[in-house]
């Protein structure tokens, strides 16, 4: 069992930052849509998550350190999301009326 664990922990290893970005954005809009709406919302949750993931990749490609590419992950996941959301909704109320 003990080869195992190393060997999973050795897969996961260079992923660690990306696990950590998704995790950040997806319990920040876990806890903002529990905390606005009274109930979680975990597609948005894990929408925020994958948007994080996206934005972590791109900050890497472009070199920023990973650490701050984590931060600014979920910030943008966490924003990117809500935008999104907005507009569907926006424009969904257009085509309503």
């Amino acid at each position: 069992m003990d080869d195992f664990s190393k060997q999973v922990a050795e897969s996961v290893s260079p992923f660690y930052t990306a696990i950590a970005s998704f995790v950040m954005a997806f319990l920040m809009a876990l806890f903002r849509t529990a905390k606005k709406r009274g109930q979680a919302d975990w597609l948005e949750a894990f929408m925020c998550g994958f948007f994080a993931v996206g934005f972590w990749s791109l900050t890497t490609w472009l070199g920023f350190p990973e650490i701050i590419s984590v931060g600014f992950a979920s910030v943008v996941g966490y924003k990117g999301t809500h935008f999104v959301s907005k507009k569907i909704d926006k424009v969904s109320d257009e085509t309503n009326r």
